[in-house]
């Protein structure tokens, strides 16, 4: 069925972009797990995450701001939405300059605002930042390590929890990801 498949990928990809051996990735791929929603804190569970991701970003000498409105629930698989926060984060970790912001708050849905700012933000392909193995211009040389597996990690898990995510430059001349769910 199409969630088990989607489920599948994003183990996949998962296990890829965390350099897990050829064993381990076909074991998952031939496991039939199924998605475990339930209604979770997800105010608690950025929260959670933005600490244990604090002392790596401040320890690059980069500001972190989180604002985390209380109390907003969803109906999720909540170790997926902790692989998409981890993602994000450390993401904006690697390419900010001096800043990462995150905001979670609740509108007419759930909004998840990850910002950072950034020195080459004119070259990022904001229409392509969310495909597998994409990356920038200003990265593709190996003095940021990455594979360009992450954000389209980020992305199957949105869309598995049927979200939107989108990438952006703000008016403040900041990289910023909008994860709506």
């Amino acid at each position: 069925d199409e969630e088990m498949r989607v489920v599948k990928k994003i183990i996949f990809f998962d296990l890829v972009y965390n350099n897990l051996n050829i064993f381990e990735i076909s074991k998952i791929e031939e496991d039939n797990r199924k998605m475990t929603n339930q209604e979770i804190s997800i105010s608690e569970c950025v929260l959670s995450v933005c600490e244990n991701h604090k002392v790596a970003i401040e320890n690059n000498n980069k500001e972190f701001i989180y604002e985390i409105e209380e109390g907003i629930n969803l109906f999720c698989e909540e170790s997926l939405i902790r692989r998409l926060m981890n993602i994000v984060l450390d993401n904006a970790n690697k390419y900010s300059s001096n800043k990462v912001k995150v905001v979670l708050q609740k509108k007419s849905k759930i909004e998840v605002i990850i910002t950072n700012d950034t020195d080459n933000i004119d070259n990022i392909e904001v229409d392509k930042i969310f495909n597998r193995f994409y990356r920038s211009i200003n990265h593709r040389s190996n003095v940021i390590e990455g594979s360009g597996i992450g954000l389209a990690v980020a992305k199957e898990i949105v869309k598995l929890h049927n979200g939107d995510i989108k990438a952006y430059k703000n008016q403040n001349n900041e990289f910023e990801i909008k994860i709506v769910f």
